[in-house]
């Protein structure tokens, strides 16, 4: 099964109709389509990007599935979650969704950092709480990539020191990505 099947997996495990959900760096939108259908007509996607490419191709694909009016996109760092959310009303989650690295078919300088990520990582698991579920897809394949793959598997590293969150990790090779599936001690990853 490929890494992203088995995230939108743990998704549906945990994503009801009318939850609010995070999509932090929307890509082409295939995420945030794949959490709108989930949230249902009931439900919201707030997505992030830092790049307008991004963001109109996600808002394209949004449109074509015709769920615009349960989707948020927003062109800004994911690092920005609990004070966007907060403005919104929202001060709690059921799912945040990273996809990091670079946006394909782009510009490949242009990359998720270190620094944001793990502030914007930070911020999910105060969103997510006891029964959300945050998931990770970390890239290696690239020099970027492989500072923040790092970062990640640092800062994972550390979740697990604390018997109040759990992590499975799940790689499909040596240099391929990594996908981690986030959720407290309380809350089952199957």
């Amino acid at each position: 099964m490929r890494l992203t099947q088995r995230a939108h997996r743990a998704l549906e495990q945990h994503v009801s109709v009318g939850d609010v959900v995070v999509d932090a760096t929307v890509g082409n939108g295939h995420d945030t389509v794949t959490l709108a259908a989930l949230v249902g007509p009931s439900g919201h996607v707030f997505g992030f990007d830092i790049q307008q490419q991004a963001i109109d191709a996600t808002a394209r694909r949004v449109a074509t599935a015709q769920f615009q009016e349960r989707v948020t996109l927003l062109h800004q760092s994911h690092d920005t979650l609990i004070t966007t959310l907060a403005r919104a009303g929202v001060s709690s989650v059921k799912a945040v969704v990273f996809n990091l690295g670079y946006l394909p078919g782009s510009d490949k300088s242009v990359t998720t950092t270190t620094i944001s990520t793990q502030n914007a990582l930070d911020q999910s698991l105060s969103l997510i709480g006891e029964s959300g579920l945050l998931c990770i897809m970390a890239y290696r394949g690239h020099p970027a990539g492989r500072i923040e793959f790092d970062m990640i598997e640092q800062w994972t590293a550390g979740l697990l020191r604390t018997s109040q969150w759990q992590c499975e990790r799940n790689a499909a090779n040596n240099d391929g990505p990594v996908l981690y599936c986030v959720s407290s001690g309380a809350a089952n990853l199957r």
